[in-house]
């Protein structure tokens, strides 16, 4: 599966200016090294991230159907980035954004992804102390451009 990012492809070859384009034709291009967890409750939409990832040969996706046990694997796991839905059973995202805030140490950036996108939600979200907020159905260039920020510059 193939996510374009920026449309459709260049309509001139490689070189056939004498520079080569400065843009991504697809994810597959990109490389990163670390780990994201991912806590989702719906599993189609944490199946559709795990295909998405696969286009992330060096990124690798945990995922976690509910809070509690996502926290469990943020502990054990220690990952660059935490992508987080608001809405789970039990114990919500914005619980667990608190109690991961809260930990001595924790660097690691956290996301999150909610079907929730008044604006007034994003502004809650970020206000709240998300890194950054991504809505459903999901915008594969804005999650890109989020992996960038996290993993852009880590050595491959």
């Amino acid at each position: 599966m193939a996510f374009p990012l920026f449309g459709e492809p260049h309509a001139s070859a490689p070189g056939a200016s004498g520079a080569e384009p400065n843009r991504l034709e697809s994810l597959s291009e990109i490389s990163y090294i670390g780990s994201v967890l991912y806590v989702e409750d719906n599993k189609a939409n944490a199946l559709l991230m795990e295909e998405v990832f696969e286009q992330f040969p060096n990124l690798r996706l945990i995922t976690a159907n509910n809070a509690e046990y996502g926290l469990e694997l943020a502990a054990a796991e220690q990952t660059d980035l935490i992508m987080l839905d608001i809405d789970l059973p039990g114990m919500s995202g914005l619980e667990m954004l608190k109690i991961l805030r809260s930990w001595e140490g924790f660097t690691g950036s956290i996301i999150a992804v909610s079907a929730h996108a008044m604006p007034h939600h994003v502004k809650e979200g970020l206000a709240a102390g998300f890194d950054a907020y991504l809505t459903k159905p999901f915008d594969f260039a804005r999650l890109t451009a989020e992996l960038e920020r996290v993993f852009g510059q880590l050595d491959p």
